[in-house]
């Protein structure tokens, strides 16, 4: 109720800033994008790659998200359409690239 009757993005920004560490800012964000690699087939080696996470925090949140409901779903649908959430993607694309070609390395030896 809090966070939807704020009337601005600029007060939804303001309240953020002042409820939340830097820290706690971060660990939504990385959730918020480890749900989003999952939901777009990402492994759990890649998202350990890109987001910096163990492997035991991907394997909970695996959990989460495959029980995650019709609304869970359609909210990231929508967060995927956006144009920051298309770069985003394309730099985890490169990110990953250099690690593909060394798994594609190892497996042609």
């Amino acid at each position: 109720f809090l966070i939807s009757s704020l009337q601005s993005f600029k007060d939804i920004e303001m309240f953020f800033d002042d409820f939340m560490t830097d820290e706690e800012k971060a660990m939504l964000i990385k959730r918020l994008m480890l749900h989003m690699m999952l939901e777009n087939s990402y492994k759990a080696s890649e998202i350990k790659i890109v987001l910096g996470m163990s492997r035991e925090t991907i394997r909970v949140h695996q959990n989460i998200w495959k029980k995650g409901g019709k609304v869970y779903k359609s909210m990231l649908q929508k967060i995927a359409k956006r144009e920051n959430t298309k770069q985003f993607w394309k730099k985890v694309e490169s990110t990953l690239k250099p690690f593909d070609l060394t798994m594609q390395s190892k497996s042609n030896m």
